[in-house]
Parts: structure tokens; sequence; C-alpha cells
């Protein structure tokens, strides 16, 4: 049976999916470390390692807000603080880090507290920023925020007194870092940048929570020969029926106009399309069908005058 775990620590390498607006790619995340896509990250069956009541805490990018929830839920956990730990960045001269941002310059990063089960917390001195009133707050929520400020690292590394505040919240319970950069006592670790790293299964295609492909139609063998007036003059409510009937007898006129009896269903379909193309554009039904006559293969019937 594999070890589950009561606490996991995360900062997934995201790919972020914009460059650096300097345009070298040595500010962005791809220069410096392996990213990983949401999608693949979602594989992860991080559910099945995670004990039954488990905290996790999960570093984000502020831009992609969105993807931190999505990949929370596909992980089995429930969100319950997008601000559980704000870092406050300072730079090496102690000054507040002035970063990169579309709409303000970023100075912090945050990380969710996302839960499985109904853990608790055995500290409740690690409070949120500033003043509140705990009794004006969820119980257990009023406490599990902190914000630390400490200077800039390298690339994404994340100051260690996050991971410590992490046990200082949960207390000494079997505890996972992943993505790690080392590692740490205590601590099992998974990522390629450590060694000892645990191993965590992949999901199988009907677990993965990815868009489903849409069903396509069932296509006719194309060298099936069809009857003009069958396959044209359908009535326009038949369920079988692809085309509007504006459409299908634009088609039809076509055909008649150039004396073809017999058709293919690709050359159906293709004139039909190309009908319905130029429709959808504005054209005036006789214009669309003088340009088809004008355009019908050579190999077929002269037109008639």
């Amino acid at each position: 049976m594999s070890k589950k775990y009561q606490l996991i620590y995360a900062d997934p390498p995201w790919a972020f999916s914009n460059q650096n607006t300097g345009g070298s790619m040595k500010s962005s995340a791809q220069a410096k470390y392996t990213v990983t896509s949401t999608e693949d990250l979602k594989r992860l069956d991080v559910n099945s390692i995670a004990d039954d009541n488990c905290v996790l805490v999960m570093w984000y990018v502020g831009a992609m807000p969105q993807d931190a929830i999505d990949l929370v839920k596909s992980w089995g956990f429930t969100l319950k603080n997008m601000n559980g730990f704000v870092w406050n960045k300072l730079t090496v001269n102690n000054n507040p880090f002035f970063g990169m941002g579309f709409w303000t310059r970023a100075g912090s990063e945050s990380a969710i507290i996302a839960i499985k089960g109904k853990p608790t917390p055995v500290c409740r001195s690690v409070r949120a920023v500033g003043n509140f009133d705990p009794q004006s707050l969820d119980e257990v929520l009023a406490h599990l925020c902190y914000v630390g400020t400490y200077q800039n690292i390298r690339h994404s590394q994340k100051p260690d007194e996050f991971r410590d505040k992490c046990v200082e919240l949960m207390g000494d319970v079997p505890r996972l870092e992943m993505f790690a950069r080392t590692k740490n006592k205590g601590w099992d670790v998974f990522g390629n940048e450590t060694v000892d790293s645990i191993d965590i299964p992949l999901k199988s295609a009907e677990q993965t929570d990815l868009p489903k492909p849409q069903k396509t139609r069932k296509k006719r063998n194309p060298a099936e020969q069809l009857d003009i007036e069958d396959q044209i003059a359908r009535d326009s409510t038949a369920t079988n029926s692809v085309w509007p009937i504006e459409v299908m007898n634009i088609a039809k006129e076509v055909f008649e106009l150039c004396g073809i009896t017999e058709i293919t269903e690709i050359q159906y379909q293709e004139l039909c399309e190309e009908a319905n193309r130029q429709r959808l554009e504005g054209h005036p039904t006789d214009s669309i069908i003088d340009d088809l006559v004008m355009n019908m293969p050579t190999e077929k019937k002269p037109c008639a005058a």
C-alpha cells in the first residue's frame, strides 16, 4: 500500500502563456527550468497519494488564477483560501521588489490552501497579515493565512520559512513537497531536481478531465452514387438533412444547369459547402449559382446554354 500524505506542499512549474517582454527569454520561467502545461499537471493522480484528511498548499501564478483553481479541483481538493500564504518580495537591498505584470507590477506571490476531507490545524497562531476579529471569521480558515517578507531568491524558489510554517500549521504529519528543489528533513519529495523522488501515478484516460473529442458523423462511401433528386430535394424537416434547404436548392439548380445527372457524395458535399460559405458571406443567390456553374469540373457534361 502506497504512503498517504496529510500535508502536500507544491510549487508547480507553471507554463506561462507569454514570453518575457524583453524578447531574450532570459527572465522567463522557460529560460530557468522545465515548465509543464496545466493539462499535464492535471494528469498527476495526486488524490491517490493524499490521505483522507489532507491539506494542499500550492503556489500559483497571479496571472493564471483559473488554471490554479482547475488544478486544485483536478487533484481532488476543495479550495479554501487563495492567499493562504503570501510572499512579499524584497530586493537584496531590502526594498520592495518591482516585478512584472500587464496590469500592476507584481511584488508578491500567493499560495492556495485547499483541503481533502476534514484536516485540523494544530496551531492557531499562524495568522493573516493585519488585524482582524477572529470571531467574525470561520474558526479554521481565519488562521490559515501567513504573510512573510523575504528577499527575492533564485527564479521561482520560495523561502524555506513557508515550508516551516506549513509544519507549524499542521504538525509533524506525513508530508510531501512536490516539484522540490532540495530535500529537507521530514519531507518526502517529488520532482526531477532532487534525489529519492517518489513516483506519482498518472491518471487513466477515463480519470483525466480533459475535453472529450466531439463525435463525427459517419461518412458514406465516397464512391457511392446518388440520385440527385433524392439527394438534393429533401424536405427541410428531415432529420438526416445536413444543409439548409436553401443550400440544397442552389446545388440542385447548379447541377441541372450543368446537365449533371449523377454525382458522388464527395462532389455533393463540396458543392454544398461552397454554396453555404458564400451564402453566409451575404452573396445573393443568383451570384452564388453563377459562380458555381462557372467553376464546375470540366470533365462533366458542358453546361447548358
